[in-house]
Order: C-alpha cells, then structure tokens, then sequence
C-alpha cells in the first residue's frame, strides 16, 4: 500500500472526507478534508481505510510518557470537528533546558518519529496559533508569521 495512494476517511457530519495521506496520495494533489467523491474521482486507485478514532485516542494516550518528558503542561485534543487528533504542550518554562525552542521541538519530533508517528508541530504565541501552525504550515516544525495561514486556520463558526 506504501506505493499506491493510500489515504484514511471518516465522516464530518455532511459526507466522507479524506483525514490522512500517505506520500503518494499528496504527490497526486489530494488534499486532507477534501471529499471522498471528489478523491475517487480524481484518482481512480485510491486506497482508502476508514479512520478509527478509538485506535487514534488509544495511540494518544501511548504517547503521554514522551510528551510528560518535555514538559508537564501538556494535553490531548481531539479537534476540528473530529478531523485531527493532536497534543498541546506548553514548552514555555522547558525551554531553558534545551538551546532554543526549536532544539526542544526537534528533540520531541525526533522521539516521535522513532516511534513510527508521523507529525507536525507548530509553534504559537497561543493554542490557536500553534494549532494553525501545526495543520496548515506544511512543515514537521513550523513557526513564524501567522499572516500566511488560510483563513480556515482561524476555526471561524460556521454560520447557520
């Protein structure tokens, strides 16, 4: 499955979207959140796998050891709409244990990906800020100017 497009959906309420790709799926321009229909259409040999959220949390959970190693202030989420599941950690007052910010979050990712989880972190002023980071940056580690995130970064509600 690693060289075919691969990618895992569950419903958002409305239809099925796409929650995670593998490398192959986003070398063909799919997309997470975007439709399942939308996906097959455009990419008739798609794999998909239906998300199971239990197994997420539990996997989470796993991990509160490696999060607790860097910093006591930290806690699991289950957001957007149920499309991510991820961690906050509060690394302010670690900091000085490492060389900078960056060095701690590149220590943290390193543990991760030893473990076989793929991630991405953002760094933020705030929780929003490091969540729009995280999911919107592109990058395993991403920081800096906020202003080039999508407005769908913000988590404005919906209107009714």
């Amino acid at each position: 499955m690693h060289d075919q497009p691969a990618a895992s959906h569950q419903s958002n309420g409305r239809r099925e979207i796409l929650t995670c790709l593998n490398p192959a799926a986003m070398a063909a321009g799919l997309t997470i959140g975007m439709p399942v229909a939308d996906a097959r259409a455009a990419l008739h040999e798609l794999q998909l796998v239906a998300q199971d959220d239990d197994e997420c949390i539990r996997q989470m959970e796993r991990l509160k050891p490696i999060f607790a190693s860097f910093t006591p202030l930290f806690s699991l989420e289950k957001l957007h709409e149920g499309l991510y599941f991820g961690a906050y950690l509060n690394i302010r007052g670690c900091v000085p244990l490492f060389t900078d910010q960056e060095s701690l979050l590149a220590a943290l990712s390193e543990k991760l990906l030893a473990l076989g989880h793929k991630h991405r972190m953002g760094l933020g002023a705030g929780d929003e800020e490091a969540w729009g980071q995280a999911i919107y940056g592109g990058q395993t580690i991403n920081k800096g100017a906020h202003q080039h995130l999508p407005i769908a970064a913000l988590r404005l509600p919906r209107q009714a």
